[in-house]
């Protein structure tokens, strides 16, 4: 090894065996992920009730939804791949500014198709910050470390969504659309300040890249890019990440368009939905600092299959609600789906790549995560235009339950996601 890649080698390891440092940074990292949840969800919530206040239809407000996740469809893996290589800082810096740009533009309150392209330029730099905080968390400490510091990663996005979605409410009750999602810009522009004090602690070897070489560069890691993803999907526990992952996420996409949409038309004020919203990652963010003890107390799989069961009929109870007292415990059940899945699969898939991959296998489990992100908005859009909206709701369920069920019966994924463990 070159005596300057020695030095940063040693350098680094002495980073991570300091825990006075890893926390410090673990701390920085996570208030970055809060502040981009909260950015996220005020912008979000808004922008499907924007759409119906306007008359947007409901494939409207779902093609609109689904914009949010094109775009990372398509770079979540080649993004995380440039993590690797270039370094975290600078993606948060570049995905904080793009979201401040997408909320300034929001805020002049456009007709539908530039509600739209807002969305997908907010998609970017949104999965932007979250592979690269994710990619950062992965890099703190040795392996031995990472359940606990994705256990203490989890609670910072489930507080970001939980505070978010009121913060959202407030400011669109009191100041109306357009200051809340100037709002959504302030908030990203905070992410910006705070991610210039973020030490780098990109993996060894990582090479300054300048703007004009990032194609090339892509290019040149396009083989490496179909090597490692090939090498990941044989995985049975990348398998089991992904399938439970993306179960999970097809349904939450309701949360972000006709969840929003259904609970306005009973007539619920924009606080009140944004408490409800808030209400299903509190009872997540509820068991999240218990993560570790309870997956050695009952397993990861018996976790998951719990949640999704509780979860679906959670959500399929949200059909049958027609008051806020009803809706609030629906929400308390179907808060449950995620508040296991999510955290248990991104562990899983760290402990599926080696340190220098870690933003490589982020990028893969983020790439594969937004396809249901992309699908589901549109698939309950016809249900609802076929069915009517009750109907998504009691589909959605279904979705969970069955998952839980596929997940229960595959016993060769349950053994070598326990071993994980």
């Amino acid at each position: 090894m070159p005596d300057d890649l020695m030095t940063q080698q040693n350098t680094l390891d002495k980073q991570r065996m300091d825990p006075v440092t890893s926390k410090k940074r673990l701390l920085m990292v996570s208030c970055i992920t809060t502040l981009q949840f909260i950015s996220m969800m005020i912008m979000r919530q808004n922008a499907p009730l924007y759409l119906e206040s306007i008359g947007a239809s409901e494939l409207a407000v779902g093609a609109v939804v689904a914009a949010f996740a094109l775009l990372p469809l398509l770079i979540a893996l080649p993004g995380g791949v440039l993590m690797d290589r270039i370094g975290y800082r600078s993606v948060i810096l570049f995905g904080s500014g793009s979201m401040v740009a997408a909320s300034v533009t929001l805020a002049s309150l456009p007709s539908t198709p530039f509600v739209l392209v807002t969305q997908l330029v907010a998609g970017l730099a949104n999965i932007l910050v979250i592979l690269a905080t994710q990619a950062y968390v992965s890099n703190l400490g040795d392996s031995s470390q990472r359940t606990q510091n994705f256990a203490f990663w989890s609670i910072s996005f489930g507080v970001g969504l939980l505070v978010g979605p009121p913060i959202a409410g407030v400011l669109e009750d009191l100041w109306g659309y357009a200051i809340a999602f100037l709002g959504a810009g302030v908030v990203s522009a905070l992410i910006m300040l705070i991610s210039t004090r973020l030490v780098e602690i990109a993996p060894v070897g990582s090479e300054k890249v300048r703007i004009v070489d990032l194609v090339r560069v892509v290019r040149r890691e396009v083989p490496q890019i179909t090597k490692v993803s090939g090498s990941f999907l044989k995985n049975p526990v990348v398998q089991l990440s992904i399938g439970v992952s993306v179960c999970v996420l097809f349904v939450i996409t309701l949360r972000a368009s006709f969840y929003l949409v259904y609970l306005e038309r009973l007539d619920f004020s924009s606080t009140r939905i944004g408490l409800l919203v808030a209400t299903q990652e509190a009872f997540a963010l509820l068991f999240r600092p218990f993560l570790v003890p309870m997956i050695r107390r009952f397993g990861a799989v018996p976790l998951m299959v719990g949640s999704l069961v509780v979860g679906g009929v959670g959500m399929a109870a949200v059909s049958f609600s027609y008051t806020f007292g009803a809706q609030m415990f629906a929400a308390m059940l179907s808060g449950l789906a995620p508040a296991f899945t999510q955290p248990i699969s991104m562990i899983l898939m760290s402990a599926s790549a080696p340190d220098d991959l870690q933003g490589t296998a982020m990028g893969f489990r983020q790439m594969a995560n937004q396809a249901p992100l992309v699908v589901g908005p549109l698939f309950f859009g016809v249900i609802s235009t076929l069915l009517g909206l009750r109907a998504v709701f009691i589909v959605a369920g279904a979705v969970l339950i069955v998952g839980a069920f596929v997940l229960l019966f595959a016993r060769g994924y349950v053994r070598e996601a326990v071993g994980e463990f």
